[in-house]
């Protein structure tokens, strides 16, 4: 098995997409539509890598990733979202690793998620 990624993002189409790229790059995906399943999900399993859309239903991903990295503090949190220069200082502050703004490309996804592994 590779290492378990989780994507939080409310939109289906999106997780599809990103789920697309890292199971051909070997990780285990694991998916959540708001930030409580995103939450729930991380108190039974260890995530090494999240994706977290900022915008989401229930939980919104700023507080989902406050409570995720009490859980797992060893977690590495990427901040995905259209409204990257308005919340991204947000994300960091809830402990964000990096923020990216959608749209984005596979490329920059998988450039993001290797520099972060590596650091």
């Amino acid at each position: 098995m590779g290492t378990k990624v989780l994507i939080a993002d409310d939109d289906e189409s999106i997780r599809d997409a990103i789920k697309t790229v890292l199971q051909k790059d070997g990780f285990e995906v694991l998916e959540a539509k708001n930030g409580l399943e995103a939450i729930e999900i991380a108190k039974r399993t260890n995530v090494k890598l999240i994706l977290m859309d900022v915008e989401m239903p229930v939980v919104n991903g700023i507080e989902a990733t406050k409570r995720l990295l009490q859980i797992n503090p060893e977690a590495i949190v990427i901040g995905i979202t259209v409204f990257k220069a308005e919340k991204g200082k947000e994300m960091f502050d809830a402990g964000a690793r990096e923020v990216i703004g959608k749209p984005f490309s596979p490329r920059d996804l998988q450039r993001t998620i290797k520099k972060l592994r590596e650091s």
